[in-house]
């Protein structure tokens, strides 16, 4: 048998977000590292990933990379 899936699925809250442009580059890189966005608004995301390969620390370190943050 197979391993079960490590995939989950979480909404985040995200600061800095204040333009539909800023949806369409979260939306982008996020799914860029392998994290699926399954809906995306401002100040927020439901985003699926696989957990052995993404961390919220990587997320946080690509939201900040194109000046967000990660609010916990």
């Amino acid at each position: 048998m197979s391993e079960k899936s490590k995939h989950i699925t979480e909404t985040i809250h995200i600061k800095n977000m204040v333009c539909s442009c800023c949806k369409m580059l979260l939306r982008e890189k996020l799914e860029e590292e392998g994290i699926r966005v399954q809906e995306i608004s401002l100040g927020k995301a439901r985003i699926t990933y696989d957990r052995s390969s993404v961390t919220e620390e990587k997320i946080g370190q690509l939201l900040k990379r194109y000046g967000f943050g990660l609010l916990r």
